[in-house]
């Protein structure tokens, strides 16, 4: 998305949050650096919270492999943190709007989403317009523009098991991707980063 807008738009600001090793996949500070380096930017970089300190608050999982209220809250907040911070910093700007990469068939909420308002609306509880270019893009289509374009993307689009379409890059260990054998995958992708987290949450091999 950001490639696509800056074509049209170079002094467009880019911002991203960073919330730290446990939710930046491995790979992502190489993918942003040789982006930036090839397209250089109106680029900002804010700091966010890492969902593992939500954990360490609340705990991750209990027994007979049921995720936690506490957890899913912590997993929530931790999302909704991710847009406050980014909406903080775009109404100290003075900006109106933001572009937003997330697209219908990745969530059947996203879904609904678009089939409600459509690519572009006014999100009242943020204050701010909302436009997502990449609303209707399929998977498919995305591949194929990284691969015209020649743009670096994440290792993990090589590594996960479900193959490049059905990926994502949220945090490593999101309680919401434990449902669906993203922490099996994950031990195989990264065994090591999986044996640091499990050091510290010994139950999460339960799920693997």
């Amino acid at each position: 998305m950001a490639h696509l807008l800056l074509q049209m738009d170079p002094d467009l600001p880019v911002m991203y949050v960073n919330c730290g090793q446990w939710d930046e996949w491995p790979d992502t500070p190489r993918v942003k650096a040789e982006f930036l380096e090839r397209f250089p930017c109106n680029f900002t970089e804010l700091r966010g919270p890492s969902v593992i300190e939500g954990y360490r608050e609340a705990g991750l999982f209990v027994q007979d492999e049921a995720i936690t209220k506490e957890a899913r809250k912590a997993q929530h907040n931790y999302g909704k943190s991710l847009a406050e911070i980014l909406d903080a910093e775009a109404k100290q700007r003075g900006y109106h709007g933001a572009f937003i990469g997330v697209r219908k068939d990745e969530s059947n909420n996203r879904s609904r989403l678009f089939a409600m308002h459509g690519p572009l609306y006014y999100a009242k509880t943020r204050s701010l317009w909302a436009c997502h270019p990449l609303a209707f893009w399929t998977a498919r289509d995305v591949w194929a523009y990284i691969v015209k374009y020649d743009l670096p993307y994440n290792e993990l689009y090589d590594l996960d098991p479900q193959g490049r379409e059905m990926a994502r890059n949220g945090a490593m260990f999101g309680t919401r991707s434990a449902r669906y054998g993203r922490l099996v995958f994950l031990r195989k992708m990264y065994p090591g980063w999986f044996n640091r987290f499990s050091a510290e949450f010994p139950e999460v091999r339960g799920y693997v």
